[in-house]
């Protein structure tokens, strides 16, 4: 069975379409990432912070847990 030209002339415009379009949305994407890099770093730093909170915090409840545990005994 034969196909048709037009179908591989529809297949070869379909991966053209897709290769256009990728490229167009990763373009967008790293415009965003540069528009917004001072936003983005800022957002780093505080997750930063509250980790290092959330590990301070969870060692401090360790230690208070710790101690009354020693004076109840």
């Amino acid at each position: 069975m034969k196909i048709k030209r037009s179908v591989y002339i529809f297949l070869l415009a379909f991966v053209i379409m897709l290769v256009v379009v990728s490229g167009c949305l990763f373009k967008q994407t790293v415009d965003y990432k540069w528009e917004n890099r001072e936003l983005i770093l800022q957002n780093d730093s505080l997750r930063g912070v509250v980790i290092e909170l959330t590990r301070k915090l969870d060692t401090t409840k360790t230690a208070a847990t710790g101690i009354i545990l020693k004076t109840a005994n």
